[in-house]
């Protein structure tokens, strides 16, 4: 994670999949989101490829804020 000031980058976000659907992602989240409170602006990207994960960004409170060929840009403000 990179953090300035209130806005937060994360990368490299992986969850292997003998863990899908056991409520680990939405944890990790709630805990990056109660560790750092001061955070406003939270941004991630994703690969076009992974068809999993958007809907995923989009429930926990993420938005699309740009797209290129290759990747889904999102933002989460706080």
């Amino acid at each position: 994670m990179q953090q300035k000031h209130d806005e937060a980058y994360l990368y490299r976000i992986f969850l292997d999949p003998d863990y899908h659907h056991m409520s680990i992602g939405l944890k990790s989240f709630d805990f990056l989101f109660k560790k750092y409170p001061s955070v406003k602006i939270w941004s991630l990207k994703t690969p076009k490829w992974n068809i999993r994960t958007p809907k995923f960004y989009r429930k926990i409170g993420f938005e699309i804020s740009k797209e290129d060929e290759k990747f889904l840009y999102f933002t989460m403000n706080k």
